[in-house]
């Protein structure tokens, strides 16, 4: 026997409702999870133009698309992602440093991805980077070229 579209649809309604009231799960996370879910905690990683790395502080500095100044650690939490050299065109010399940034990061040296970091902004190399507002940290980054999905250099990517 079926249930009905419109009982099932209200079951799942109610199932809702119920999981994202204060009656949430009990335990150590005490329903935040659900409501941490339910809405994006950071914004989308932006394109940044490096102008500066100190490997003292672990403080990346550089300029959004408009201009706007951007300052950001990174921490424990960082997570570094590969440079998509294929999106860099053959004469580009930010892809030499992606490619040094990618031996570097898939060894595992954090020494070398730092080192390649700030190669990266003393040569204005760009990167798409990913703070967390209230701490200024850096949540994701990786190197990137800027240029747009329909330049005649690089062909549009699909994915």
């Amino acid at each position: 026997m079926s249930v009905p579209r419109s009982l099932s649809f209200a079951l799942v309604c109610a199932l809702v409702l119920a999981a994202c009231s204060g009656a949430g799960p009990a335990g150590p996370d005490a329903g935040r999870l659900l409501a941490e879910s339910a809405a994006p905690a950071y914004a989308p990683p932006i394109l940044v133009q490096l102008t500066a790395f100190d490997s003292a502080t672990f403080l990346v500095t550089g300029t959004d698309g408009f201009g706007a100044p951007v300052a950001a650690t990174f921490g424990a939490g960082t997570f570094f992602r590969a440079a998509r050299i294929d999106r860099y065109a053959p004469t580009d010399p930010c892809r030499d440093l992606a490619i040094a940034y990618n031996t570097s990061f898939s060894v595992g040296s954090d020494t070398g991805v730092f080192a390649a970091i700030g190669s990266l902004a003393t040569a204005g190399c760009h990167a798409r980077i990913q703070v967390d507002p209230q701490t200024s940290a850096v949540r994701v980054f990786f190197p990137t070229d800027p240029l747009f999905p329909n330049d005649p250099i690089i062909p549009n990517d699909p994915v």
